[in-house]
């Protein structure tokens, strides 16, 4: 009984690496330290990178895999490097159109109204530490 165990926990695992074998891309390292996911989707394997959260879809062209990112992930990717390139080129053309940080001081009043704000805080906490201390003065029944 003891021997028929392991051969049967042996033959229910041939399957599933067969499976795994015939749906796993053919790059060894592909899978690197489990950064990649992949879920069967009805064209092929979509391929999750759990590093940088691109989302690519695989599919079988010929003996070989290949994997391209998602229709909608490369459109924004494209998008936003056009859009970085002409920035880029706009500072070049013209350093001093960069933005400078705004720093904004407060007025006057608005100081005067935080200040007094504060010493109001102050006066009230001053009474009752005051206060406290009248209660717990020697002699005081509480």
């Amino acid at each position: 009984m003891r021997a028929t165990i392991p051969a049967l926990c042996a033959l229910l695992a041939l399957p599933g690496a067969a499976l795994a074998q015939n749906t796993a891309p053919a790059d060894p390292g592909a899978n690197e330290n489990g950064r990649y996911q992949f879920q069967p989707v009805p064209d092929g394997l979509a391929r999750l990178d759990t590093r940088t959260g691109r989302l690519s879809i695989c599919a079988r062209k010929g003996a070989e895999w290949s994997c391209e990112l998602a229709a909608d992930e490369r459109n924004a990717l494209l998008a936003e490097n056009e859009r970085l390139k002409g920035e880029l080129e706009r500072l070049r053309r013209n350093p001093a159109a960069a933005e400078k940080p705004k720093i904004e001081v407060p007025s006057d009043q608005e100081i005067d109204r935080v200040l007094n704000v504060f010493d109001r805080f102050v006066r009230r906490f001053m009474e009752i530490m005051r206060g406290i201390e009248k209660d717990n003065a020697p002699g005081q029944k509480t």
